[in-house]
C-alpha cells in the first residue's frame, strides 16, 4: 500500500453499504408505490366508464322490460284479445281462470265472462214478451231478483221493445215495482218452485243460453207467470235484497 494512505474501517464500510441498500430500497419502494398508484387510478377510471355506459345502457333495458312485462300480461286483467285467442293464450302461459267472488267458471275468468250473455237475456225474454197479446203487454212487468239481469232488460230491452225491468236487488229495489200490480209477469230467473206458490198461474215459457258467459248466468229460465195473489206494491218490503 501507498505510504500515508489508510483503509476504510470496516465500521465504515459496513455503514456505507447499508446506506446504499438503504437507498436502493426507498427508491424500489417509493416506484412500486407510484405504479400502484398509476394502477388504482386506471382501474377506477374504467370503473367509472363502465359505470357510465352500463348507467346508459340500463336507462334503455329497463323502460323496454317494464314494457314487454306490461304487454305479456295486458291480456290477463283487459279483455283485448278475442275470446278463442285469450283462451289460448291463458293456456299457453299455464294461467286457470279466476273469480273475485269464488263463483263457478268454465273457460273465461269472471272479469271477462261477466261480458256475456246479457243481449240474449234481453232477446230471449222478449221472444216470450212477444206472445202476449197487447193488453196484457201493457199489464207485463218484467221482473228479476238479480241487478245484472234488470240491467240487460233496461239497456238492450229498447232494441226488442221491451219495458223497463222491475227487481228486488240493491237499487232496483229502491225504484220500487211502478204501477205494475202483477196480473201478468216476466220473470227472468229462478225456478218453478220459487214461484208458482206466488202466483194464480206459472208456466216455464223459454229458457235463456249463453256462450262463455258465467256458468250461473246460461240456461237461466224465463217464467210467464199470472195473478199475483199479492200485489207488487204490498209485497215489495218482503223482498228486498241486497249484497
Amino acid at each position: 500500500m501507498t505510504k500515508g494512505c489508510k483503509s476504510p474501517t470496516p465500521r465504515r464500510f459496513s455503514l456505507s453499504m447499508n446506506q446504499k441498500l438503504e437507498n436502493t430500497f426507498l427508491r424500489a419502494l417509493e416506484q412500486n408505490q407510484q405504479k400502484l398508484l398509476k394502477a388504482k387510478n386506471r382501474s377506477s377510471d374504467y370503473l367509472l366508464s363502465w359505470d357510465r355506459q352500463s348507467g346508459r345502457w340500463l336507462r334503455y333495458v329497463y323502460p323496454a322490460l317494464l314494457v314487454t312485462s306490461a304487454l305479456l300480461l295486458l291480456p290477463l286483467v283487459i279483455p283485448v284479445l278475442p275470446v278463442e285467442k285469450y283462451i289460448s293464450y291463458s293456456r299457453e302461459l299455464g294461467i286457470k281462470p279466476g273469480s273475485s267472488e269464488k263463483k263457478e267458471l268454465a273457460e273465461l275468468p269472471q272479469f271477462y265472462a261477466d261480458m256475456f250473455g246479457w243481449k240474449e237475456k234481453a232477446r230471449d225474454v222478449a221472444k216470450v214478451y212477444e206472445t202476449l197479446s197487447e193488453e196484457d203487454k201493457i199489464k207485463c212487468a218484467i221482473y228479476s231478483n238479480n241487478y245484472g239481469r234488470c240491467g240487460a232488460i233496461d239497456f238492450f230491452g229498447k232494441e226488442f221493445g221491451l219495458p223497463k225491468s222491475i227487481g228486488s236487488h240493491n237499487n232496483y229495489w229502491l225504484w220500487g215495482p211502478r204501477n205494475y200490480t202483477g196480473e201478468v209477469t216476466i220473470i227472468l230467473g229462478g225456478t218453478m218452485e220459487d214461484h208458482r206458490d206466488d202466483f194464480a198461474s206459472c208456466e216455464l215459457a223459454g229458457v235463456s243460453t249463453c256462450t262463455y258467459c258465467m256458468p250461473y248466468e246460461n240456461n237461466v229460465g224465463i217464467f210467464l207467470c199470472r195473478g199475483l195473489k199479492v200485489p207488487w206494491k204490498d209485497i215489495w218490503k218482503e223482498v228486498k235484497h241486497y249484497e
